[in-house]
């Protein structure tokens, strides 16, 4: 799927690799750009209802590199400086004269943030659906409460049990087995962990996900807040009551980071919020982007 001829894409140079990336576009090209940045072990599906922005915006999303239907990287192109050169050459290509706007979920959010500590002068509204720990301190204090290893759980036994006969010997192998964790009972990302809803995905992006550097110690060194004093505008959070990325965490590790920032709290809704709850979603994208 990802050779093929037929999908939308375009080639960007990031960490010195002209890459493909899986992309789509929606409204007046002459509208103020919205860039919607989606999560780990995620592509831009989930997103596309949110295409109906494209009355008052220009909206752009993609299939970040290595995720989805986009091409596959190597180790060497998984660095933190490589997410600013990604949205960078997005912007190059359409909005190089003018600031964007950024709606990002869970790694999503955290990557929009990361660009408005480095680029705040690129960036005019940032709206941020539950972003994980945006320090390695505050990710660990996540990723400790909200991934238990629970022996016993269908899917991870049943991973388990076919890595010990088959190992991934290609990205597609490693892909599947990879997307096999978003059925598992390990994360505490849900009001109820036997009423769990399917998150929308074309393909998991298994090596990305496996390489990613904030997972890569066992308290993950980076700071994604460096630089953020600089960006002077309001930024929205949402955030839901049961995940453990929700509203506490929100509140605890992430409001005063920013000069100026607003949590909006969802009841009885998970960390899939932007797709369990679209309608609410879509309504405070709507009053905060009347704001400006």
């Amino acid at each position: 799927m990802i050779d093929d001829p037929d999908l939308p894409q375009i080639k960007i140079t990031v960490a010195g690799h002209n890459r493909g990336i899986h992309i789509v576009t929606f409204g007046n090209p002459s509208n103020p750009k919205l860039f919607i940045l989606h999560g780990s072990f995620g592509d831009y599906r989930a997103f596309l209802p949110y295409q109906i922005q494209s009355n008052k915006y220009f909206v752009v999303m993609w299939d970040q590199r290595g995720s989805g239907l986009s091409e596959r990287i190597t180790k060497s192109e998984i660095t933190y400086e490589s997410m600013i050169e990604e949205i960078d050459a997005i912007k190059a290509v359409y909005a190089p004269k003018e600031k964007i706007n950024l709606f990002g979920h869970s790694f999503g959010a955290m990557y929009a943030t990361y660009y408005c500590a480095k680029k705040p002068n690129n960036v005019n509204q940032v709206v941020l659906a539950e972003p994980g720990g945006l320090t390695g301190n505050n990710m660990k204090t996540g990723l400790d409460a909200g991934f238990k290893l629970i022996f016993f759980d269908e899917q991870l036994t049943h991973q388990f049990w076919q890595n010990d006969l088959l190992s991934a010997k290609n990205y597609e192998e490693l892909d599947y087995k990879t997307m096999m964790l978003l059925h598992g009972n390990t994360n505490q990302y849900h009001c109820d962990i036997n009423n769990k809803m399917e998150w929308p995905i074309w393909r998991v992006g298994g090596f990305l996900e496996l390489n990613r550097v904030i997972y890569k110690n066992k308290t993950p060194i980076y700071d994604f807040t460096v630089g953020l004093e600089n960006f002077k505008n309001k930024v929205l959070i949402l955030a839901s009551s049961c995940s453990f990325l929700g509203y506490d965490f929100q509140v605890a590790y992430h409001k005063n980071l920013f000069v100026h920032a607003e949590i909006i709290r969802f009841e009885d809704c998970r960390h899939l919020l932007t797709v369990e709850i679209f309608d609410e979603v879509l309504n405070e994208l709507y009053n905060y982007f009347e704001e400006y």
